[in-house]
């Protein structure tokens, strides 16, 4: 204990030394600091006199110009005479009414900028555009310009109709600004040509060396746009200026004010040399501590330091600091490696938190109360396809997933869940399960949510769906066959009965030409009952085999006659390739695929103009395509790609009817082949379905 006490004592003396040490610097700062300030004030006072006096009679002199034009502008009939702009009528008026002996050069100027009274001058035609151009805001001023070497001062004022306040021209007086002759102790008025300024006689010689720091310093000044400055070029120089601008902010001429430092070297350097000897000092103690400083305190501070950096870097590599110190600084190292316990700890939990939640599928994200994401998992960036962490900080939620207020407000309130939302990501169109509930801690509120793509899910739900009732139609369609079947069957005999009894009657009546009827009606009859018996033999036969499409598409066109829309209004053309190699299926798959885009050809021909159904097979590329072309109403475009989905129509809200399972189905047997269904649609034009089937290849 009284080992640590000493060790604390110690400590705490070279911490009053240091202190002392800082209080020390810190007097002799703010003593230099209240001598500058001191001088500073004086000479500032000094050089502002001379600068006042000057700006003062510049003022009055400016103030004498504008007082003059104002008077020759508000002379009675003068806005008259300028607006009919008669130079001579002008001259007359000026030449009896004012006394040119008041101004230097005096030049009249109507709205249009036309010179119509005094003398063309480049100088101030050179200000005409920019002064028009403030003629609203700034009715009369005076500024500086420098020509042939001379500088001038220009006051103008603009002229108005006293009644209507219709501007009318621009009254301009030009005059000599004289400048102060140079003495030993003020440079007088010099123009700024060239600049930056050059080494002349003008100049007296305790500026010489100084020239490029004035210029340095006017360079400044000028960028500010300032008129007034002082500058400390030196600790003998000081320098006072006023800065005269035209109209386009442009410096034409300088005002500067040479003033010696001489009178205060002695106290500056006084100031300096006792500075110097407690630096001197205080630099002899410093590094005496500072050793003894280093070897005690900072080389074990030091030690920490560095192995929290390298925690910082490689939290895994954490590792106790040895206990080689005493005192305050071994309490400090004891609670640094209790700490560094605490932090290993909380790394291998948050690693695996991490990994955890940077392999699951799902989205895990923030948000703040406008919706902004601010934290989110990998997850996030792949549901909605984003590439970069960047492209989706701080963007807004919504922007992604289309909510309504109305549950942007339930989920700000409580919580929010949506199952089997529908939304478009990345041009795609998904099925996302979606859960949001908000936090509150500490006056804060964030939301926290996780989002989960199903989108296969549900497509494999609705395909399951689609596919159930394609086989509840198969088997309702099997089992209308068979009754089919057995009518048929039933229908023979007395057709067999009815034509031999028409053929005997034939025999006794050969010129009868009505039984010639009878027996045509029945043979016609005959042969639709054998093709529709052969139809459903087809169409119940659950069994693959070799299809010649051409047959199949001639045996349905046949049944489709029987369409009293399709045989009376509808014009059909038939285009099969010869020699088309066959597809392997079940007849009934492909016929109840094919039946349903013509179907569906002919509703959408009932409301046309023209009604033509086209049927065409090829072979290309190893598929045989089978293509129905109609002059229907077409489809939106927004629709093409979603009417092979099931429950998808638009004939319910025509007529309806309709389930939306016709195209789903028909896509469904042509993917159950490896084949496809596409269309092409043009609305008020028509449409064309193509089915795609591989060919059956024989081998040999």
């Amino acid at each position: 204990m009284n080992k640590l006490k000493h060790s604390l004592e110690q400590r705490i003396f070279i911490l009053f030394l240091i202190i002392t040490f800082l209080m020390i610097l810190a007097l002799i700062f703010i003593e230099w600091q209240l001598a500058k300030f001191g001088i500073r004030q004086y000479e500032t006072k000094n050089i502002n006199q001379v600068l006042t006096n000057y700006k003062f009679s510049k003022s009055q002199k400016n103030s004498n110009s504008i007082t003059l034009l104002k008077d020759i502008a508000l002379t009675s009939g003068l806005s008259d005479v300028i607006k009919r702009s008669k130079p001579t009528e002008v001259n007359d008026f000026i030449n009896t009414e004012i006394d040119q002996t008041l101004t230097s050069f005096l030049a009249i100027y109507n709205e249009d900028l036309e010179l119509i009274y005094g003398n063309s001058w480049e100088m101030v035609e050179s200000y005409l555009e920019k002064i028009s151009k403030t003629a609203d805001i700034i009715e009369n001023d005076v500024f500086y310009s420098n020509f042939g070497k001379k500088l001038y001062r220009l006051s103008y004022h603009i002229i108005k109709n006293q009644t209507t306040g219709e501007l009318v021209g621009y009254l301009i007086n030009v005059e000599n600004h004289n400048s102060i002759t140079p003495s030993n102790e003020f440079i007088g008025l010099t123009y700024l040509l060239p600049y930056p300024l050059s080494l002349t006689s003008e100049y007296p010689i305790s500026l010489a060396a100084k020239i490029e720091k004035l210029n340095q310093a006017l360079t400044e000044t000028i960028s500010e746009q300032k008129s007034t400055d002082i500058y400390w070029l030196s600790i003998d120089q000081a320098v006072g200026v006023v800065l005269n601008y035209d109209v386009f902010h442009k410096p034409v001429s300088i005002f500067l004010i040479n003033y010696p430092r001489d009178v205060n070297r002695f106290a500056q350097q006084s100031v300096l040399i006792f500075i110097l000897i407690l630096l001197a000092i205080s630099i002899i103690m410093i590094t005496i501590l500072g050793t003894w400083f280093k070897i005690k305190i900072l080389q074990p501070v030091h030690l920490v330091s560095n192995t929290m950096n390298q925690i910082s870097l490689d939290p895994s590599s954490i590792k106790p600091v040895e206990m080689t110190y005493e005192g305050v600084l071994g309490d400090l190292v004891e609670t640094f490696n209790e700490m560094n316990s605490s932090l290993y700890k909380y790394s291998s939990n948050l690693k695996e938190y991490k990994l955890l939640t940077d392999n699951m599928d799902s989205g895990i994200f923030w948000l703040d109360e406008q919706f902004r994401i601010i934290l989110f998992n990998p997850g996030l960036m792949r549901i909605f396809g984003i590439k970069q962490r960047e492209d989706l900080i701080n963007r807004n939620f919504t922007d992604y997933i289309k909510l309504d207020q109305n549950q942007i407000q339930k989920a700000l309130e409580d919580s929010l869940t949506l199952t089997n939302l529908a939304t478009v990501i990345d041009g795609s169109k998904k099925f996302v399960l979606l859960h949001i509930r908000t936090l509150r801690t500490s006056g804060t509120t964030k939301l926290l949510g996780n989002i989960t793509d199903i989108t296969k899910e549900v497509k494999d739900k609705q395909a399951r769906e689609a596919l159930e009732l394609e086989l509840i139609k198969s088997n309702r369609m099997a089992e209308i066959g068979k009754r089919v079947e057995g009518i048929v069957h039933n229908l023979n005999s007395p057709l067999n009965s009815l034509l031999g009894y028409a053929q005997l009657l034939k025999k006794s009546n050969p010129k009868n030409v009505d039984i010639d009827k009878i027996i045509e009606a029945a043979k016609n009859i005959t042969h639709l009952v054998k093709g529709l018996l052969s139809k459903v033999k087809s169409d119940s036969t659950a069994m693959i085999r070799p299809l010649d499409i051409n047959s199949l598409i001639r045996q349905e066109m046949q049944l489709l006659k029987h369409n009293l829309f399709f045989k009376h209004h509808v014009k059909s053309k038939i285009e099969l390739q010869d020699n088309l190699p066959p597809v392997r299926a079940i007849y009934g798959d492909i016929s109840l695929c094919l039946t349903n885009i013509l179907n569906n050809a002919l509703e959408s021909m009932q409301h046309s103009e023209k009604k033509e159904l086209s049927v065409k097979t090829y072979d290309q590329n190893k598929m045989i395509t089978i293509e129905v072309t109609d002059t229907g109403e077409g489809i939106f475009k927004q629709n093409q790609e979603v009417i092979f989905e099931p429950y998808f129509t638009t004939k319910q809200s025509q007529n309806g009817s309709g389930f939306g399972l016709g195209l789903a189905i028909s896509k469904n047997i042509a993917l159950k082949y490896d084949g496809h269904i596409s269309v092409t649609s043009v609305r008020h034009q028509g449409s064309t379905f193509r089915i795609n089937l591989p060919e059956y290849i024989i081998d040999e």
